[in-house]
Order: structure tokens, then sequence, then C-alpha cells
């Protein structure tokens, strides 16, 4: 491989960009990544020690805008003023659920975090858009409560009890769980571009491939013969038998 390839590969490499699939990356506390459930409904799927969490659907372009209940990072330990928004149609998205459930008549408290591969675009946390939501972004095989006597699933948000924090990639809750289920709807972008390099390192590979472009123009120039009939001179034929004295002669151009 000459120098001019090696320094393209370099280049290539130097600006590649990679595409990321929507995936949980890690998690801290009280969470257990699952398949998902056959029903969410109160009672269906008990774990009175760790919140379970699983993807509900990956890479669904939405029809319309999905209204969320939280659009921007933040620390929330209240639904008032909570900055509602919606993520815009068209957007390819995946979803993910926590759900958390100790039991008929059981209480539990629930502490962890989730990080995602993939940027958060909005979480719902009420029951309010939960139900329009289950059709779009719920997975097709789970069951979800679709009335209020089949179960409540919003976060009774308060500073002690239930709390969200969405910072990056990830989302950290704390919630208090009694009667009902409390659960948290995810919604993540498909997929993310990641290893873009910043525009200083580009504008510097740049420059060192034309420089080395230029290097090896001038060393093809150094090393190639000019013509005779551009440069005025012909090339003298000296005979093959000639004397040592003519041959003398002929390269000192007395001949």
């Amino acid at each position: 491989m000459n120098n001019t390839r090696l320094a393209l590969c370099v280049l290539l490499v130097g600006i590649g960009q990679t595409i990321a699939s929507a995936s949980i990356i890690g998690t801290t506390g009280d969470v257990l990544v699952t398949a998902p459930p056959a029903s969410v409904l109160k009672g269906q799927d008990v774990n009175a020690v760790d919140a379970s969490a699983f993807d509900e659907q990956s890479s669904v372009t939405l029809g319309s805008a999905l209204v969320v209940d939280i659009i921007s990072p933040g620390f929330y330990t209240s639904s008032v003023g909570m900055p509602f928004g919606s993520i815009a149609g068209g957007t390819a998205v995946s979803s993910y659920y926590i759900h958390m459930d100790p039991g008929v008549g059981a209480q539990a408290v629930y502490s962890g975090s989730i990080t995602f591969s993939t940027p958060i675009l909005g979480i719902i946390a009420l029951d309010a858009q939960f139900r329009p939501s289950d059709a779009i972004v719920g997975n097709p095989g789970t069951t979800y409560p679709e009335t209020n006597k089949q179960g409540l699933r919003q976060l009774e948000f308060g500073p002690i009890t239930d709390t969200i924090t969405w910072s990056g990639n990830t989302i950290f809750f704390h919630d208090s769980v009694s009667s009902a289920t409390d659960d948290i709807r995810i919604i993540t972008a498909a997929t993310a571009v990641t290893g873009i390099p910043e525009p200083s390192t580009v504008l510097l590979l740049l420059g060192g491939l034309g420089g080395l472009a230029l290097y090896r123009r001038g060393q093809r120039r150094m090393y190639m013969p000019a013509s005779p009939a551009r440069s005025g001179w012909t090339i003298p034929v000296i005979p093959w038998r000639a004397s040592s004295a003519t041959r003398r002669a002929t390269r000192a151009g007395t001949i």
C-alpha cells in the first residue's frame, strides 16, 4: 500500500461514522431487564424486589405526533409544571417500559437507573398519556390496563415518594408503590450516529492528505527525465568499437 492510499485509509477511519440501534446498555439499582410480559395488569407481573424493564417496540415510525408527559431533561418531583410536549410525526422511535408491581396488598420501594444507546426523546408517566400511547408504541403481545378499574399506572410524584431524573441517555427513578402499579414509558430515537469527529479534526486530516498529495506530485516531477525534444539537446551516440580517445572526445563534445 503506497503512502497516498495509507493516508486515505486513515482519513476514512478518522471521519468514520457508526449507526447505533436503540437498546438498553446499562442499569443500576433495582432494575431487572426482562422479556415483555403477557400482562402488566395488577398482580400479573409481580416483583417486590426489582422493577421490570422491557423493550416494547423497535424502530417504529410515528404516523402522527406522540404526546408525552416529559419532553426535556431535568429532575421531576411533581406533575405541576411538568414540560409536556410531543414527538413529531415521522420520527423513528423505540419504546421501553418500566413496570413496578409488588403484588396485591403489598408495598415496595424501587430505585434505579437505565441507560440507553440512543437519545431519550420523551417520557410518559401519567395515566392520561399511557392509554393513547399503548396502541402506538406498546408491545402488541402485552395486555395494558384500559380503564381505571383495571388499574392505575401513573406515578404519584412527590419529593420523597416518586421522582424521575432524565440526564442524557439515562433515566433515574425512585418510586414507592402500594395499592396500584407504577409504570414509566420511555421513548428513544430508533438509531443514533456515533463516532463523529470534531470539525478541527476533519480539517487536520484533510490538510494532511492534501499535503501528502502535493509531496507525491513533487516526487514524480523530481525523478521524471526531461524530454530531449523539449530540452533542446540530443543524446550523443558513441560507437561501440570506437577508441578510448574517440569516446572521450565524444563525451566532451569536441566531435
